[in-house]
């Protein structure tokens, strides 16, 4: 058995009755096919039956607003990769780009679900390409 290295250790040091939660991991979630959801409704029930009613208000509330703002954040950053391909789309088309669809395509995504980097990498690849010779 391999021994706890010192961050390991101090994790569970931490952990107490009271103030509990910092170990864990991500789990994903994925509901079976044709049960519309049924999968994660059992498990959210799962998770708490096992806390007492105040917890399991304050956790439900939770819950719903991180679904909420996830499905927020995913829509608002696809629209906003539909609006950049199409911008990058017509300025590639109108300087006779080859590949310009493609291109855009990938502007777009890759632009607005990279953090930081993104834009640059994303707009990168439609330079060169109108850059290369030939």
């Amino acid at each position: 058995m391999k021994q706890l290295g010192g961050m390991d250790a101090n994790f569970l040091n931490i952990e107490s009755s009271t103030t509990y939660g910092h170990v864990s991991s991500l789990t994903i979630f994925e509901p079976e096919p044709g049960t519309g959801g049924a999968g994660l409704d059992i498990t959210k029930r799962a998770i708490l039956s096992r806390m007492r009613p105040e917890r399991q208000e304050r956790v439900l509330f939770v819950w719903e607003k991180a679904i909420e703002q996830t499905g927020g954040y995913f829509y608002s950053r696809l629209l906003l990769s539909v609006i950049n391909g199409f911008g990058m789309y017509l300025v590639l088309r109108l300087n006779n780009v080859p590949f310009a669809a493609p291109l855009a395509i990938f502007e777009g995504i890759v632009a607005e679900f990279i953090p930081i980097v993104g834009t640059y990498i994303g707009g990168a690849a439609p330079i060169l390409v109108a850059c290369a010779p030939g």
